[in-house]
């Protein structure tokens, strides 16, 4: 059966969310930052988890882990500052420096 859709655009993303302007990130939700905040060791395209919404939406409480499940920073970054995933959103791996 011929399909006009690629083949991997068929493949189900479950953390993909579809996000309309206006809506809120919640708890637990993985985001991605936009900017670098080079103090922290962060890039532009990190993902993080949202651990809390603080001031009714004003900012988050980020957490950026490594892929072996250690932690890199816990952030406080406003709204403006991270995107929600897509299901056009792949992972990439970089290497992080060590700490001073």
């Amino acid at each position: 059966m011929a399909t006009s859709e690629p083949s991997w655009a068929l493949i189900p993303n479950a953390l993909s969310v579809d996000y309309k302007l206006g809506d809120m990130f919640e708890e637990h939700d993985i985001v991605i930052l936009t900017n670098d905040i080079p103090e922290h060791g962060l890039k532009a395209g990190d993902v993080g988890t949202i651990v809390a919404v603080l001031g009714d939406g004003a900012a988050f409480l980020i957490e950026f882990m490594t892929l072996d499940g250690h932690t890199l920073a816990v952030v406080e970054i406003p709204p403006s500052q991270v995107r929600p995933i897509t299901d056009r959103d792949m992972d990439h791996a970089r290497q992080i420096e060590a700490p001073a």
